[in-house]
């Protein structure tokens, strides 16, 4: 797998000019940067999460012994047209107070979604028309096998594309639980789709990015969607997400990723409580300050907005201030819940004058940007002219990212390098 096609390839476009840099990376790294840094992510990691991470079956098995199915769905499923099946079974929907289908397992029954099984019998087109007509709507779970299964897990089992989308429109907010499957605790319908390699899974990515479902998400073990996809070679999921990530801007990737539909709501919460009286309140309470970073830190610019807007109106507002364990607003954005890092609110801090070098115990908005791989922040850095090559103690940061996984930031980092060191031959 070419690292080139992860959504890092922001191109190698970054004009840097520093003599005595160069003439020192030159020296230094030189023949380390000959070195793919697919290479290292590869032997480091993708040996351990192949163990770790179960592989999907290729289809749900279950047999017909254990499905107890409503004598009419049967019958109505033997009809010979789509409108012949689709009338009656909208009728025995509006008809039986029984479920249509149930699954049989150890003795213990349950019922499944009757859209789960019209998906698993090839009547995706039924399926459908039940979600448009509003008949079925919500996503249901059920247990089987010591995995949690519902209508999107079924679906792209089966590729089923055309219910998937109208499914996924329709619930927008569960689109981000959280639920066990193959024995990893926190898994998503996103962890899914990288893990299958088809086609349709360009589909299948395209439609949950664009309604607010996040690859970023961690489960227990810390594993996320675009890291298992990187793991696993799926072009199909990354060059899906590069070309989503990028498509607003196509000069770099300096966008903040969307925040989750939960996220929003919350946000929009909070900045209904803060025009209702909440802003007051914490200036009266003199916790301003240490509000507005906590904003940053999850994302929720339009709120701290609101409260930075407030602050601005002290003449004795210093940008640069760090709450009381010493984390100013960069800091705030370069460790953000958003992935790749709060890059906007970064951005409107260095407009509004913050210093990128401001540090704490020797820890700068670089070190902790690196460490949480918050590629954006630290292409950003270096497009201000951030020396990025080592810190002040000697320690470098490619090192430091590569210390934490952070392979974005140390993909970035080693780009940025061989500009350096081309450059450098040139002259």
């Amino acid at each position: 797998m070419k690292l080139s096609k992860l959504s890092v390839l922001i191109g190698a476009v970054i004009l840097i000019n520093n003599n005595v840099i160069a003439q020192e990376v030159k020296q230094e790294v030189k023949q380390e940067v000959k070195q793919e840094v697919k290479q290292e992510v590869k032997q480091e990691v993708k040996q351990e999460v192949k163990q770790e991470i179960n592989k999907i079956p290729e289809k749900i098995e279950i047999n017909v012994s254990e499905l107890i199915v409503n004598e009419k769905l049967q019958n109505i499923l033997k009809q010979d047209s789509f409108a012949k099946r689709y009338i009656l079974l909208k009728g025995l929907i509006n008809q039986e107070s029984v479920n249509l289908v149930s699954l049989k397992e150890n003795n213990k029954e349950q019922s499944i979604p009757l859209t789960s099984y019209l998906l698993m019998e090839g009547y995706e087109e039924e399926a459908v028309k039940l979600v448009e007509d509003d008949l079925i709507t919500e996503i249901k779970n059920f247990e089987f096998n010591n995995n949690t299964y519902n209508d999107l897990i079924i679906a792209v089992f089966n590729k089923n594309v055309n219910f998937f989308r109208i499914m996924v429109q329709k619930n927008k907010d569960k689109l981000n639980e959280q639920f066990k499957f193959n024995n990893e605790e926190g898994y998503y319908i996103f962890m899914l789709v990288a893990q299958t390699k088809s086609p349709e899974t360009n589909e299948f990515t395209k439609i949950l990015l664009e309604n607010d479902a996040s690859p970023y998400i961690q489960t227990k073990n810390g594993y996320t969607a675009e890291k298992v996809a990187s793991f696993e070679n799926n072009i199909y999921l990354l060059e899906t997400l590069h070309d989503f990530e990028n498509k607003r801007d196509k000069k770099d990737v300096l966008i903040n990723t969307s925040l989750p539909y939960s996220q929003k709501v919350k946000q929009e919460k909070i900045i209904e409580n803060l025009n209702n009286g909440m802003l007051q309140d914490l200036k009266n309470k003199n916790l301003l300050h240490d509000n507005w970073i906590k904003l940053i830190l999850f994302g929720y610019n339009d709120a701290a907005n609101i409260v930075f807007e407030e602050l601005k109106k002290d003449e004795r507002f210093d940008i640069n201030k760090p709450n009381s364990k010493g984390i100013n607003a960069l800091m705030a954005a370069s460790m953000s819940a958003i992935p790749g890092g709060n890059i906007e609110y970064a951005i409107k801090l260095f407009n509004s004058g913050i210093k990128l070098d401001y540090e704490f115990n020797d820890t700068q908005a670089m070190h902790i940007a690196v460490t949480h791989d918050a590629y954006k922040i630290v292409m950003f850095l270096i497009k201000n002219k951030y020396n990025f090559i080592k810190d002040k103690k000697g320690k470098s940061f490619f090192d430091l990212a590569m210390e934490n996984k952070s392979y974005k930031s140390a993909y970035i980092i080693k780009e940025a390098m061989k500009i350096i060191i081309d450059n450098t031959d040139k002259k």
